[in-house]
């Protein structure tokens, strides 16, 4: 097993890892992907990390995990995992004090403007009340109008035309896919087995 300490001599921060081949997992570090901190920095700037490597006859990372014992969760350490059996975690990242204050300090200090306030006040108005919508929905089933659905126009294969109140409407009439023949009426198929549809108005 190969032990290998990368340190980023720009800042003094290090990273501990293990694997059966450097070369290949040092390459790996660079490929995109990733969003951790080591990965971050080392593919913005590879050429200021320094690297030391251990090698032992050892199947198991026994290395990696004492020194992340030593240093798991210092500022200086990259890692986001205690364990060297598993992937790296944000829920494991520890933050030091002063982060966790500044953390606190935008999430108090976030107010939502006076302009976000009238557009959520203006949506809320507008919308259907959870029962109201569902109201809507039993009616259209049985055969009623929905006051929210889009009156289309069918076209036949045969050319003819044929108005309806709704989409599901001509579906039950016809035995068609809503999410089809909506795709057709926006224009993004040109047909639904052999109908056309578009919207009034």
């Amino acid at each position: 097993m190969d032990t290998y300490k990368a340190t980023n001599t720009t800042n003094g921060k290090f990273y501990i890892g293990s694997t059966t081949n450097f070369e290949r997992r040092k390459v790996e570090h660079l490929k995109p992907g990733t969003n951790y901190p080591f990965q971050n920095a080392f593919r913005k700037n590879p050429e200021a990390f320094e690297w030391e490597v251990w090698s032992d006859n050892s199947d198991e990372p026994v290395l990696e995990q004492a020194l992340l014992d030593m240093w798991f969760g210092k500022e200086c350490c990259y890692n986001l995992n205690p364990s060297a059996q598993h992937p790296p975690s944000w829920q494991d990242k520890k933050h030091a004090p002063e982060t966790k204050t500044k953390i606190s300090a935008t999430l108090m200090g976030h107010q939502v403007s006076e302009e976000s306030r009238a557009k959520m006040r203006a949506a809320s108005q507008n919308r259907i009340p959870c029962e109201a919508f569902l109201n809507t929905q039993k009616a259209d089933k049985k055969g009623g109008k929905n006051p929210r659905a889009r009156a289309i126009i069918l076209i036949h294969p045969s050319g003819e035309e044929e108005p309806f109140d709704s989409m599901a409407e001509a579906c039950r009439k016809y035995n068609l896919n809503g999410s089809d023949l909506s795709s057709c009426a926006k224009g993004k198929i040109k047909k639904h087995k052999g109908y056309i549809a578009r919207y009034q108005g």
